[in-house]
């Protein structure tokens, strides 16, 4: 089938095909000027320190335009993956009394509804190996929290997991099998929504406001100074999140354009849309999401479908910009890389991580076959249930499924994916041969090293959708 013919030629960046990236089905590239006012938006907020509510206001503009001529694919994908976010904080914002995450899917399910059913049908077909690993999963997890203290912590983790998981997966299978959504533009979207997010949490909380955005932590150094005084905020992990996917989402797109003949408006303007989520990361302060890009940068050039100059250039530049970063945190004294950089402590000491990983071997000695039940893990000085915050999970997804599901669901739950990928190993390619490698490597550092169950739904997600031998994510010829 000769490009002329092929189905795929109205996407971007087919691996084989010289044609411009972002074309439509007609040939002609959308109009990117939405895209480059979204990119001059953000970046007279981040230079003017926009106060008030004029910076939230200027960025949901900006997010919007962003969307403006996309297609109802990658408006449904990004109402699944992103729109919780950008929505739950808006409503905090304003006070709305329903929740960000129920005005999300009902923007997605609007979109859907306009949708053949045999479009539908085909999108959101799921193996079924895939599928009874995922009502394995659950039913684990339910007889965790029935055996766990069943308080209410216990009870959120378990539907914000079932939240999560669901949200992503509806998003990740029209992400791999749509074929008018591209990777680059979900995470252009999502690293406009990055800024907007840093501008509501800014507004909302004044004091949050570092002196420079190219400071580095600079938000969760303000973050810690107000939860010495009393005051909890950690918006910088929801910044971090939209601003990571939105790199490694971009890098993913660089996986097709092995033939792909660039325009002059994206050579000028992805670079430029990539400094935002790059200054809101830095300022977020989140180490390991910083590492965690550039490692799935190199993973990205590593494997052999998405390797090609533009992939390896990438990698290069990631790694040299953490470098950057990093040298400029040391030349600062940045008290986030002080224990980081020193030789004296272990590794686990250095990111911050040696009471949480030890009190779960602890807590594993006690339950080893079946597990202390879901939310049965806690460090001494925070119990779940005299309700204080801190402790509530050991920063591990492995080691949080052995604390509370045991060695017995443990493997159960991360048996069959592992499994299923020695036999036969999994496709990381979207329709359009987009690699979503950079986002699987992403979400599983995260994983391992600073986020609890119900924040890895994504990964399961990625399990499911890529599950070996299934056909959502292999280019047709």
């Amino acid at each position: 089938m000769t490009p002329a013919t092929c189905p795929a030629a109205s996407r971007v960046a087919i691996p084989g095909e010289r044609i411009r990236v972002g074309s439509t089905r007609s040939g002609a590239p959308p109009s990117v000027l939405p895209q480059v006012a979204a990119a001059a938006i953000s970046a007279a907020y981040l230079a003017l320190h926009i106060n008030g509510p004029g910076g939230p206001v200027a960025m949901f503009c900006a997010v919007l335009l962003t969307c403006a001529g996309r297609s109802s694919e990658t408006l449904a994908c990004a109402a699944f993956l992103l729109a919780p976010h950008v929505l739950g904080i808006s409503v905090e914002a304003v006070g709305f009394p329903i929740p960000g995450t129920v005005v999300a899917v009902a923007i997605a399910a609007g979109i859907l509804l306009s949708w053949p059913e045999t479009r539908l049908r085909a999108m959101f077909r799921v193996n079924r190996s895939a599928v009874a690993w995922l009502a394995v999963v659950v039913s684990v997890l339910m007889v965790a929290y029935l055996l766990g203290p069943r308080n209410e912590y216990a009870a959120a983790k378990l539907v914000g997991f079932a939240v999560e998981a669901g949200l992503k997966t509806a998003g990740l299978l029209i992400l791999i099998r749509g074929r008018r959504v591209a990777l680059m533009d979900v995470g252009i979207i999502a690293a406009v929504a990055s800024i907007y997010y840093l501008s509501v949490v800014f507004c909302m909380t004044p004091a949050l406001r570092p002196v420079s955005i190219l400071t580095p932590g600079g938000l969760r150094l303000a973050g810690t100074a107000l939860a010495h005084g009393g005051v909890s905020s950690d918006g910088g992990r929801s910044v971090a999140q939209l601003a990571g996917w939105s790199l490694v989402m971009m890098a993913g797109s660089a996986a097709a354009w092995k033939r792909v003949r660039l325009g002059f408006a994206q050579c000028c303007l992805w670079p430029a849309i990539a400094a935002a989520p790059i200054l809101a990361l830095n300022s977020s302060g989140h180490r390991a999401a910083l590492a965690a890009v550039a490692g799935a940068a190199l993973a990205l050039a590593w494997s052999k479908t998405g390797r090609n100059r533009w992939t390896v250039a990438i990698a290069c530049g990631s790694v040299l910009l953490v470098a950057v970063i990093v040298a400029y945190a040391a030349a600062s004294k940045s008290p986030l890389l002080s224990r980081v950089l020193n030789d004296r402590y272990s590794w686990a000491e250095r990111v911050n991580r040696s009471a949480n990983w030890s009190a779960a071997i602890n807590r594993m000695g006690e339950h080893p076959l079946l597990g202390n039940g879901l939310g049965g893990y806690y460090i001494d000085y925070a119990r779940p249930e005299r309700g204080d915050s801190a402790g509530r999970y050991p920063h591990n997804i492995f080691l949080e499924l052995l604390v509370e599901t045991g060695l017995l669901g443990t493997i159960l739950i991360a048996g069959p994916p592992l499994g299923a990928a020695l036999r036969a190993r999994p496709n990381f390619l979207t329709w359009s041969g987009e690699s979503l490698l950079p986002l699987v490597v992403y979400c599983f550092v995260l994983a391992n090293v600073t986020e609890d169950l119900r924040s890895t739904g994504t990964l399961f997600a990625m399990c499911a959708v890529l599950w070996p031998g299934g056909r959502a994510g292999r280019p047709r010829p």
